[in-house]
This record gives C-alpha cells, structure tokens and sequence, in this order.
C-alpha cells in the first residue's frame, strides 16, 4: 500500500473530523443556531476538493462534484 496515499486520507480524515467536533461542540456548548451556521458554512467541503484535486481530479470532475452537493 502507497504510503503516501494513506497520509493523504489521514490528513483529510483529521480536518473533517474537526470540522464535525467543532459543530458537536458548538452545538452542545453554546448556541445550536451558531453551530448551524457554522456547519453550513462550505468548511466541509473544502479539504474534499483540495484532496480531489491533489491527486489528479479534473475541474470538471470537481465541479460535478459541488453541482451534485448543492442539491
């Protein structure tokens, strides 16, 4: 197995396992409407793209990718 590859899913698997316990906290914590916001705020999405994009994805690949997310 490619290490690098691995590494790649790593780091991606760590950003949006923030993404999703800064929500929870948020939510839990403070206020349920700010972690909404928070959450509908394209954070998600963005280390998705980035790591398409890194490892060869055409922008017409990506951008499938976002049309399809929107709905």
């Amino acid at each position: 197995m490619n290490t690098d590859i691995v590494k790649k899913v790593f780091i991606n698997f760590l950003v949006g396992g923030t993404i999703v316990a800064s929500v929870s906290y948020i939510a839990t914590f403070m206020n349920p409407v700010l972690a909404s916001i928070w959450w509908s705020f394209p954070l998600s999405i963005i280390p998705s793209m980035y790591f398409m994009r890194q490892n060869g994805k055409s922008n017409k690949y990506i951008s499938k990718l976002l049309v399809s997310t929107t709905f």
